[in-house]
């Protein structure tokens, strides 16, 4: 690459000052630091005396962590010890406290330059019909009075912070893809989604960095540049219905409308000597398909059978799933749903990823990620 042309790549990325509010996960409290959010440059990271929850990797970092957020929070930890709030409670009390300061003082350090925080989207009605999103919010509400206590605001008020939150915020994650903290910028909540993103949001721990993925992409740009909420390596079906889920919104971007995608949920030709993709999805109405090649007819309750097994499936699988039956699952789902099936695809990572040997088989991971994130 040629420094003119690499000079233009860091001219197109954006960087993100610290965030409005931002928080290590628990359970990664004794691996980051609770202030920077990265590893330390020796093994050991230092832990606070008071709450015996934060740990920093210097005393640089502890003190910036106190003047900015852990001096209210640690007190309050000190009077639930030895329970410990869940990171979404601890999240949220600090989101209060930043709302509350705005309120109180006006935009004096600037955190607003690149949005308003009156400005966020909460769906609040949305959320309020939603059952399991509002039963959420009343068990969430109940632990915050008990570890705020008399600091605890009026619960309309926190139903407004805990809605923008919650549509609001993204995972802090490491070079490797590991969670490690939550974060709500307002900088990077201005980016719409797409599930052809041109962008990508990677971290150097909690700062957010937005690189372009293609060479006419200027990530400064909200109108032009996209990034991902979720999981693209999946089907249109699962991606859509995710997106509804959590934002309140049917996804029409340029790949959801682009047919070519359906070939993600193709199933096989009936006769076992033909390779042909047969097109079909999740939520189709089964009809039955003669194969273009070899024109057999796939039968309507086989469309069906086949729509249901995918639907059947894992939508995600961890370290934790089992391999035997992960094995089972894949030698099932090979004999009717295509190679190219999305499908059929991740059952095969999944096996990778939990014998441990994703690493020897580089190729092909590298094939699936071209065919099922393009």
């Amino acid at each position: 690459m040629k420094n003119n042309e690499l000079s233009s790549v860091y001219q197109r990325i954006r960087y993100f000052d610290e965030p409005f509010a931002y928080i290590c996960m628990n359970n990664q409290v004794e691996n980051y630091c609770s202030y920077c959010l990265r590893k330390p440059d020796k093994s050991k990271l230092y832990k606070c005396s008071k709450c015996e929850l934060a740990r920093y990797c210097n005393k640089e970092c502890q003190r910036l962590a106190w003047k900015k957020h852990h001096r209210a929070e640690c007190q309050r930890l000190e009077t639930v010890y030895p329970n410990l709030p869940l990171t979404e409670i601890l999240f949220l009390s600090r989101m209060i406290d930043k709302v509350l300061f705005l309120e109180q003082n006006g935009d004096i350090y600037k955190w607003e330059k690149d949005r308003k925080w009156a400005n966020l989207m909460g769906h609040e009605d949305d959320i309020r019909n939603d059952e399991l999103k509002y039963a959420h919010f009343e068990k969430i509400y109940g632990k915050m009075v008990t570890f705020r206590k008399d600091e605890m605001i009026e619960k309309a008020k926190f139903y407004e912070i805990f809605c923008k939150t919650t549509i609001n915020s993204h995972s802090v994650h490491t070079s490797a893809g590991n969670e490690i903290g939550l974060a709500l910028d307002l900088g990077v909540s201005a980016y719409d989604h797409s599930c052809r993103p041109n962008c990508s949001l990677v971290f150097d721990g909690f700062r957010a960095c937005l690189r372009p993925l293609t060479s006419e992409t200027n990530a400064a740009d909200i109108l032009t540049a996209h990034i991902s909420y979720i999981d693209i390596g999946r089907s249109r079906y699962q991606r859509q219905k995710e997106l509804k889920s959590k934002w309140y919104f049917d996804c029409q971007c340029e790949r959801c409308i682009d047919p070519s995608d359906d070939i993600l949920t193709s199933i096989r030709c009936i006769n076992e000597q033909c390779d042909e993709a047969l097109i079909i999805t999740e939520n189709s109405k089964p009809t039955s398909i003669q194969c273009p090649k070899c024109k057999q007819i796939t039968s309507e309750d086989h469309v069906k059978m086949c729509q249901k097994l995918m639907l059947e499936l894992p939508v995600r699988f961890g370290i934790e799933s089992n391999a035997e039956d992960i094995q089972q699952k894949h030698d099932e789902a090979v004999k009717y749903l295509h190679s190219k099936n999305v499908y059929v695809t991740r059952l095969k990572a999944a096996l990778l990823y939990v014998t441990g040997s994703l690493s020897d088989n580089l190729l092909f991971v590298q094939k699936s990620v071209y065919e099922n994130y393009r």
